[in-house]
């Protein structure tokens, strides 16, 4: 499965809940997580785990950015049973590459006025996503 993890809004804990999630799924899966954001702190997360722990990270960790996001997803996903994106708080053509390739699309949220406005804008992404992707199968 491939989950990504992203939304428009910066602050709102998306690379918490993505390396959250790829230590606790890593347990019973092998995962491979994508740093797709440009302030590499899922990277840094990874090599400071690495440092730390003798056993390693527990998963594969690699940095991408723009269309080597979807490039290199599609190429991986037999690979892993499991692959996290981490994609930076704005539109952003990683973003989008992730988008294009992922099953599952969280975008966290700090539940305040401009948190929550920003749902109708991810909205619009996700549907402009599908309409293109929809206008690719029909083609």
């Amino acid at each position: 499965m491939i989950v990504t993890v992203g939304g428009i809004k910066g602050g709102s804990g998306k690379t918490t809940v993505a390396t959250n999630l790829a230590v606790i799924r890593s347990k019973v899966k092998d995962l491979l997580l994508i740093d797709a954001d440009d302030q590499e702190t899922a990277t840094d997360f990874t090599i400071l785990r690495n440092s730390e722990r003798e056993s390693g990270a527990g998963y594969t960790s690699i940095r991408l950015s723009g269309s080597a996001v979807r490039t290199e997803t599609k190429r991986l996903k037999d690979k892993y049973e499991d692959i996290l994106i981490d994609t930076g708080g704005r539109d952003t053509a990683s973003q989008r590459a992730a988008l294009s390739v992922t099953d599952v699309l969280l975008v966290p949220f700090v539940p305040r006025s401009f948190d929550v406005w920003t749902l109708e804008k991810v909205s619009e992404l996700g549907a402009e996503l599908a309409r293109i992707l929809l206008a690719k199968v029909i083609i």
